[in-house]
């Protein structure tokens, strides 16, 4: 039996064009850019990092596929910076490494993606199962819809990811899915429910949580919100996180949970690019660690507010022990 521990993202691997923005322009007329970042992208990326960035004590390792290209070199060189096992890259010589264009709105933070999927078109289930050997207990997914080849139809999984997870979980991982809001209604009625007996943890914001329960989901409501949990749980996953800008809602261990989120100045606020990803960074450190769902959320809430005092997608992340401290102190919605 393996002894399994770490967690391993998997999924888009891509350059964020970062541009923030005086306004949204009208169609045919101008917006003004007044800073240009260039970062990693992508769920995947952005959970590992902000992992890696909070200097925590678990193997960490990263899956996708790239270019041979300058995106795709700028990445590795930037990664090569952090102790993350890369062995699950793989490179693809006939595409170009996926970008996404990302208009930050200065005065709000509200952002708007321009993506090209690149290399990420063809990364296959056969690329990830080659490297079955990685001992990580957890096996983390971002983001199905944007993975044309695992995205695929699969008469009985419901898309070919889904077979994947099930394979996975014969293997002794924990199977983690995030969704992403670019997933139609139909994407997640089709694809994604048939894959959920195979997942074991599902995050969701409240968007893409009305999308695949065909709800209207209420945020300030906790009988809507548990009523959107419990149908997903009839699905098969036996923890599922509902999260939005106010705090969270969670099934786990047959409980239902609610959670406040912590309160940021405005002026404080640079950018939302990744804030999603940092809250299921600290998810999943937390159910990495069996601590109980109200640390683990805790501890999301805080990465996904840390997140948010950066223009990138990472880098407003600092070491756990930093972040800890300000927790002390912190403030939540009431």
């Amino acid at each position: 039996m393996i002894k399994r521990n770490g967690i391993w993202c998997v999924g888009n691997i891509l350059v964020d064009n970062i541009k923030r923005i005086n306004d949204w322009p009208q169609r045919e007329t101008l917006a003004f850019v007044d800073k240009i970042e260039l970062s990693p992208g992508g769920g995947a990326v952005n959970v590992a990092l902000d992992l890696a960035r909070a200097e925590l004590d678990i193997p960490l390792y990263l899956g996708g596929k790239i270019g041979h290209d300058h995106f795709g070199s700028f990445l590795m060189a930037y990664f090569k910076n952090y102790n993350i096992d890369l062995r699950a890259i793989e490179k693809d010589k006939e595409s170009i490494t996926a970008w996404t264009d990302v208009m930050t709105e200065k005065n709000t933070g509200k952002r708007t993606f321009f993506h090209h999927t690149g290399a990420a078109d063809t990364y296959h289930v056969e690329d990830i199962k080659k490297h079955i050997s990685i001992p990580s207990k957890i096996f983390y997914i971002a983001y199905l819809s944007l993975l044309k080849s695992l995205d695929a139809p699969d008469t009985h999984y419901g898309c070919k990811a889904g077979a994947l997870f099930a394979h996975l979980q014969a293997q002794g991982f924990i199977v983690a899915m995030d969704c992403v809001s670019a997933a139609t209604p139909s994407f997640f009625q089709d694809r994604i429910i048939p894959a959920l007996p195979y997942v074991d943890i599902l995050i969701l914001n409240e968007y893409e949580a009305q999308l695949a329960t065909l709800m209207d989901i209420d945020i300030h409501n906790e009988d809507s919100l548990s009523k959107a949990l419990k149908f997903l749980n009839q699905k098969g996953p036996r923890t599922i996180v509902i999260h939005f800008p106010q705090g969270a809602a969670a099934y786990h261990q047959d409980q239902i949970s609610f959670h406040k989120s912590y309160k940021i100045p405005p002026q404080d606020i640079k950018g939302s690019v990744g804030a999603g990803d940092a809250f299921s960074a600290g998810l999943l450190y937390g159910l990495h660690e069996d601590w109980d769902i109200h640390q683990s959320i805790d501890l999301a809430c805080c990465m996904a507010r840390y997140n948010l005092t950066h223009l990138s997608a990472t880098e407003g992340i600092k070491p756990l022990k930093e972040m800890r401290i300000w927790q002390q102190k912190a403030v939540k919605y009431s």
